[in-house]
């Protein structure tokens, strides 16, 4: 169990059962820019999908 937090509403979820997507399109080779964000902290694209709750943009911690 991995749990992380909304910055927005507050709610707090488990990481590992939300539906975070692979950062790369199979087919085009390319990172999916509508499921993905920069991180400055780790200075790499981490996965994102909305939060259940408010629907603001939570982003998996550490990335796949």
């Amino acid at each position: 169990m991995n749990l992380i937090s909304c910055d927005n509403c507050g709610v707090v979820v488990d990481d590992d059962k939300l539906p975070f997507a692979d950062l790369y399109d199979m087919e085009y080779g390319d990172a999916d820019s509508t499921r993905r964000m920069w991180d400055n902290e780790s200075n790499s694209w981490l996965p994102t999908v909305p939060c259940p709750v408010c629907k603001i943009v939570i982003k998996k911690k550490g990335g796949r």
